[in-house]
């Protein structure tokens, strides 16, 4: 039996993205510091691309993956909130190290390059923990919210994001107009780490996601795995040899040209 599910009020939507906006904000003091962090720590422009080059490559693999076990998980503490919970601590941990390892490889007494090494692992974690984080939070608004109102918690999401990026941005420079205030890169990780992880504990709290029966988990499972026995490899054959691709585009050479008609 399908659950009716109840309209969000202001208050809740509030509450759902407050782990986009942390998420966001801590981003962007990614974005803006970690180039400066990583130069201190002895890493070249080929060091660079090859360190952010990971990100990327995370976002193609492991989204369709997470997303499929998050739909078939079944814990007392729902299906998405775990995965949420674990970037949202992986992030607080990287986040809170990343500026500081200088200090914590003199403490071991590591050589100096052990420091960019674990830079470069503290920004995998965060590409990681977003890549993780991504799918189940946005599997929050179908599975917690009516149809009617997915336009309207999308929407809320974009500005939640936007606003993050615009304080992670202006903060520095408002801290110094305003009050002659260098914020250091530590002190701006540190902020990012307690913005994020505050602010995906409220998303969580907010979302009072306890599970699926494990009934209605068991049949929605069955279908799923009903719908995943074509392999991709069939869908790719089975999409270029239907009739409507076949009558709608035409390749043909001409003048050392492929043109598409």
């Amino acid at each position: 039996m399908s659950t009716i599910l109840k309209k969000f009020t202001t208050w809740q939507f509030i509450g759902f993205i407050m782990g986009c906006l942390g998420g966001s904000i801590a981003g962007q003091f990614r974005s803006i510091l970690a180039g400066p962090v990583l130069e201190s720590y002895g890493a070249t422009p080929a060091l660079f691309g090859i360190i952010f080059m990971i990100g990327p490559i995370l976002g193609v693999v492991l989204p369709p993956f997470i997303g499929m076990w998050s739909d078939r998980i079944n814990t007392p503490f729902g299906r998405r909130r775990p995965w949420l919970l674990f970037a949202a601590i992986s992030g607080f941990i990287a986040y809170m190290l990343f500026p500081n390892l200088a200090i914590v490889t003199s403490w071991f007494h590591l050589p100096f390059g052990a420091a960019l090494l674990l830079a470069a692992g503290c920004i995998w974690i965060l590409d990681v923990g977003f890549n993780i984080s991504n799918g189940p939070y946005r599997a929050l608004i179908p599975d917690n919210m009516p149809p009617e109102q997915h336009t309207i918690a999308n929407s809320w999401m974009s500005m939640a994001s936007g606003l993050g990026m615009v304080i992670g941005a202006g903060i520095i420079p408002f801290a110094k107009w305003a009050f002659n205030y260098t914020i250091t890169p530590p002190t701006a990780f540190a902020v990012g780490s307690i913005a994020l992880i505050f602010g995906m504990l409220i998303t969580c709290f907010t979302i009072k996601e306890t599970g699926c029966c494990q009934e209605e988990f068991s049949a929605e499972a069955d279908t799923k795995k009903k719908e995943l026995d074509t392999s991709f490899v069939q869908s790719v054959k089975d999409f270029f040899s239907s009739k409507e691709v076949s009558n709608c585009v035409l390749w043909r050479v001409s003048r050392g040209r492929v043109w598409l008609l």
